[in-house]
């Protein structure tokens, strides 16, 4: 109940809304940025880019599992 009172008080105070800024959402936008390029390269017709495309859209899945719970 006190860290609700202390964000008010700081909303009050300082007019700031608490919006995070670019450099905090980079956490969440690196993993999507690896889903959506592994994607591209996995409907890519080629089955080099396809694998590494697969590999790409696992790795940037589990990185976003990992960061969800940080």
């Amino acid at each position: 109940m006190s860290a609700g009172r202390t964000y008010f008080t700081a909303v009050a105070v300082t007019g700031d809304m608490g919006l995070p800024s670019y450099s905090e959402y980079w956490n969440e936008l690196e993993p999507a940025a690896v889903i959506l390029v592994g994607f591209l390269l996995f409907v890519f017709p080629e089955p080099a880019t396809s694998a590494l495309g697969a590999g790409l859209m696992l790795l940037g899945a589990s990185w976003w599992f990992y960061e969800w719970g940080r």
